[in-house]
């Protein structure tokens, strides 16, 4: 299944995914489209969920700039997963 991403979004994907799981560099095409199965949203979400805490949160534990950056990838990673699992 794929979704798209904006594009003020994809070069913080391509960080994530080259730092934290680059086996799934292949899911995201050049015009911000992915696509993928269950199994790879799970572990592109837990690297963004890993790289948020690392990096997407100030110091009272809110999210910064690049944290809502990553939350709103988290949630399109997540419902390109859900749409895939029901395909």
């Amino acid at each position: 299944m794929g979704a798209h991403v904006p594009l003020r979004l994809i070069p913080v994907l391509r960080e994530v995914i080259a730092a934290r799981c680059p086996e799934l560099s292949n899911t995201l095409s050049c015009d911000g489209s992915l696509s993928f199965g269950y199994d790879e949203s799970f572990n592109l979400r837990q690297a963004l969920t890993d790289e948020l805490c690392d990096t997407g949160l100030d110091d009272h534990h809110e999210p910064n700039e690049r944290g809502h950056k990553i939350e709103r990838l988290i949630d399109i990673v997540g419902q390109t997963g859900r749409e895939g699992d029901q395909a």
